[in-house]
């Protein structure tokens, strides 16, 4: 199950806007975009776009375009959930505190929750927010945990190209460099 990240936000946000700025100016997007110098360019034109831009979207959006801009992949996008709940299990892009559970721009951006309590008795899964994981005395690949029911997954994959895992059932880790 897919969630919502602020990655994903950022980019049907940009998308939208640039859609409605080629349509503002009577072109398709692959037009609109052909007035600028180059993809980068374009996104300078917007807030949304010049900030998916800056956080390295250039290179998808570029792709996006370039793939026909469909919208039916963007609203795809779009209607991702933002949370998830499964059992005793709370999911969300980057963590939030307990009473903004359900708030978009907090599971998507908070970033000042993790000393905070989580629900009794619930564990609260996240990533968003890269932190240094340790190998333990077994040999295996710790994500940090900030209490005892709240797990910070995010492991700077883009930088380390390492990936985490976590086991629902028996509460276990696996980190691992997957194979190009």
């Amino acid at each position: 199950i897919y969630l919502m990240g602020n990655h994903e936000d950022m980019f049907v946000n940009a998308c939208m806007e640039m859609k409605d700025a080629a349509t503002d100016a009577g072109m398709s997007l692959q037009e609109y975009v052909k007035t600028f110098y180059n993809v980068a360019e374009a996104l300078l034109c917007g807030y949304d776009a010049r900030l998916y831009a800056q956080n390295g979207g250039a290179p998808t959006f570029e792709a996006w375009v370039n793939d026909g801009a469909s919208l039916n992949f963007v609203n795809k996008i779009a209607k991702l959930p933002i949370c998830l709940q499964i059992g005793t299990f709370d999911f969300c892009h980057a963590g939030c505190e307990i009473e903004q559970w359900g708030s978009a721009r907090d599971m998507l951006w908070n970033r000042e929750h993790f000393d905070l309590p989580w629900v009794e008795g619930r564990m609260l899964i996240h990533g968003h927010t890269s932190v240094r994981h340790i190998p333990g005395w077994d040999g295996k690949w710790k994500p940090r945990r900030y209490k005892d029911n709240k797990i910070d997954l995010d492991c700077t994959t883009v930088r380390t190209q390492l990936l985490a895992l976590y086991c629902l059932e028996d509460d276990t880790f696996m980190m691992f460099f997957p194979e190009a």
